[in-house]
């Protein structure tokens, strides 16, 4: 149910969100046929564009190594936080939610990041992607991710502060 709640139906939404918004710079970019609606609009020679588009592709790479290290020293510092402290402690929990903060803050910044390479590169494409493309693309996982990501963490410490007593016997159990 934990994983239901916190982590499929947040990362569902997320990947509609991401379906609309590819939809939208289909609409924007494109025709209804195959062709651009303003080729004219840069003038790029094909090898210039291609360079363009592989420079966002190892952005996008870039930007998830940094939200992967980024959210792993959040995952360690909660998990630090959740089996070596008391979490009736005020503290404890100001630094919980701080780390839960931050792990929103990042991933909503790592969505942005994603959303806004992958306009890039739309707007350098000659042709007009399929509808449903963008489930093959990396962007959309990224982002269905990191929002699927947010979202469990601050499940996890929200279940942590809602069972105080249980975190704290697991806690002295293992200590």
């Amino acid at each position: 149910m934990f994983f239901l709640k916190f982590g499929l139906l947040p990362g569902a939404a997320g990947l509609v969100c991401w379906l609309l918004a590819m939809a939208w710079l289909r609409r924007k970019n494109f025709t209804s046929e195959t062709s651009r609606r303003d080729d004219n609009k840069r003038e790029l020679t094909a090898e210039l564009r291609s360079k363009e588009i592989e420079y966002h592709n190892l952005a996008s790479y870039r930007a998830l190594e940094f939200y992967v290290k980024v959210m792993l020293a959040l995952l360690g510092g909660i998990g630090y936080l959740a089996l070596t402290k008391n979490f009736r402690d005020h503290s404890t929990q100001l630094l919980a939610a701080l780390g839960g903060s931050i792990v929103v803050l990042v991933s909503f910044l790592f969505c942005m990041m994603s959303l806004a390479h992958q306009k890039s590169k739309i707007e350098r494409w000659q042709r007009r992607p399929g509808l449903l493309s963008p489930l093959v693309w990396n962007e959309t996982w990224f982002f269905v991710l990191a929002i699927t990501l947010a979202s469990l963490i601050c499940g996890l410490l929200w279940t942590l502060k809602e069972n105080v007593n249980l975190c704290n016997a697991v806690t002295a159990t293992l200590w």
